[in-house]
Formats: C-alpha cells, structure tokens, sequence
C-alpha cells in the first residue's frame, strides 16, 4: 500500500537494502507502540453505488422489407424506458428493434429501472399497431394491451416480451442479455459533485434542487448525515500542534486549530488504512478532519518512505 510489499513481510527483503532497513522499520514502529498515544481513526466511506443490471428486449419483424421500418413511439412520465428502432428493414433484412429499463433516480435515494404507471411504447409492424401501456393493476386506458409492472424491472420486462409476442402482428420480442449500468462513481461522501448541497453546512448550493439526495444511497443513512465512516481503528500516532500565533494572547481567537499527524507507515500498512481527505479522528477531546496526507522521511541510502503525515484541521459542525 504505502511500503514496497516486500518491507510488509516477515520474510523476504531485497538483499540491497540490508538487514538494518527491516531492523530500524520494526524499531520505529514499535517505539510508536510503546511510547505513542493512540487514537481512534474513521475512515471515510466511498459513495459506491454498485451497479443495476438493465433488463433489455429485441424486437424483430418476421417479415422482410421497408414496411417494418416504423418507429417505436414512447410516451412516458419518467425516464427508466429507452426505445430504438424500427429500422434496418430493407429488401434483404428485417426491421429490428430494441426497448430497454434504465435506472433513474426517483424521489427517494433509490435507483430504480422500472417505468412508471401509465408509460406506453406504440409498436406497428407497417400495417398492424399496438399500443402497450404498463399498469400495476388492469385496466389499461381504451384498447391499449395491458403489461403489468411487476416486483422489479425482470418481471416487467418478462410481461412485456409476452404481452407482444401474444399480438396479432408481424413483431415478436426476445428476451437479451441485460446490460449493466453503473449509476455511480467511485467517490468520496460529501464530496463536490455528488450533491448540490454545500458539504460543510448542508445548505443548497443550487435553487433548482429542493430535495437532498444522499450519494451513498445505502438506505441506512440519515438524509442530513453527509459523510458516512467506517468503525475506527486505534492507531498509534505522533500528534504535533501547528500554531498559528506565536505569542499568548489574553483575549482573541484561533483562525485555524491545525494538527500534524505522524505515523510510521508500516503500521498503516499493517492495519490496511488507507489515508482519504475527509477521514476523521479525535484529538484532545476534539474532532479533527483529514486535509491532506503526504509521505515523509526516508531510511538512509534508499528511496524508502518512514512516515506518513496527515494534517488535519479542526472539524467545524453544526450550522
């Protein structure tokens, strides 16, 4: 992680870098452990939304020509159906198709592929229509074919494949392989871009959002928590105050309470903690957030890392 692996191990070291590399490494961290106060590291969670599959189907006329070449026709509140096609169809080939759920974000924080009550996609074969709506109860509106919106995007999907394929019509629908989705990227929580929502105070950045959305969309997170932690881990740590002002004053403020935070990285490495701006620990009775993380130090007559330094600034809460 921090170290070159082999320096992780008991066992294995290049030959070029001694024995006193290992020695003085086992030394420094144990040192810490002896004679380093510990404190309690969160590690902030990654905003990974794991990805949604998308239920797709082809649709293919059984007739060869232009006359199948009509455009699939949506009409829909939401935004979870993608049509393509009719088209393709000419005097060798058949016209072709496709419909498709995709995930959207709904009112809630929860990505769904399903369409919503009242959706329809239009099918014609060149001479034969069909308007399919999609109902979570019967009946559908006038002559439109009824396609019942099921437990998930699958079901619906499924019900919709049968509900052409019973037509009296030209066009059939296979069921395809669902495409996977991704609907969000692998970033920090409360980090700029994942919400409009400033990531300190919890206020809208942007007029036009009125509802807060929570980038981790884990369903057990509260709408006003922005950032979201893994259990802690102790660590052993070097704590060094970067004071601002020199001098004692008698009355005044501090404009930043900053700290320095040293470890050896061995030890980070030994406890798989990987350094993210926006980690948090406490320090004195205070809440200090990770600003920056650089590697310091160097073992004598070698490009190997000693340390790792964490500055941290004084975690502002509330509003």
């Amino acid at each position: 992680m921090y170290l070159p692996w082999p320096l992780t191990e008991d066992t294995v070291f290049p030959e070029a870098w001694g024995k006193d590399v290992r020695t003085q490494i086992r030394m420094i961290e144990e040192t810490y452990r002896r004679h380093r106060p510990k404190i309690d590291y969160y590690q902030i969670k990654k905003a990974t939304t794991p990805a949604i599959l998308t239920p797709r189907c082809t649709l293919e006329n059984s007739v060869i020509g232009f006359a199948g070449n009509v455009a699939l026709v949506l009409t829909q509140s939401g935004a979870a159906i993608q049509v393509s096609g009719m088209n393709s169809g000419d005097a060798l080939r058949k016209a072709t198709g496709s419909v498709a759920f995709v995930p959207v974000q709904d009112e809630t924080p929860v990505w769904v592929a399903q369409p919503k009550v009242g959706d329809t996609v239009a099918i014609s074969d060149g001479t034969t229509a069909f308007t399919f709506e999609f109902r979570d109860t019967a009946p559908p509106t006038g002559t439109n074919v009824l396609v019942l919106i099921g437990t998930d995007a699958a079901v619906t999907m499924q019900n919709f494949i049968a509900a052409v394929n019973a037509q009296a019509f030209s066009v059939r629908a296979t069921d395809a392989a669902p495409a996977s989705q991704p609907i969000s990227s692998d970033v920090l929580s409360g980090e700029p871009g994942n919400s409009k929502f400033d990531i300190l105070w919890g206020e809208s950045v942007d007029a036009t959002q009125q509802t807060w959305k929570q980038p981790h969309l884990s369903g057990t997170v509260k709408a006003a928590d922005v950032e979201e932690f893994f259990d802690p881990i102790e660590v052993h740590a070097r704590v060094q105050r970067i004071l601002q002002e020199k001098e004692l004053k008698k009355v005044g403020f501090d404009e930043v309470r900053q700290l320095d935070v040293f470890v050896p990285l061995s030890i980070l490495d030994g406890l798989n903690i990987v350094i993210n701006a926006g980690d948090k620990f406490m320090w004195d009775a205070e809440w200090y957030t990770a600003k920056q993380f650089e590697l310091v130090g160097y073992w004598k007559n070698t490009n190997v890392r000693l340390f790792g330094k964490i500055t941290a600034e004084h975690l502002r809460t509330g509003s």
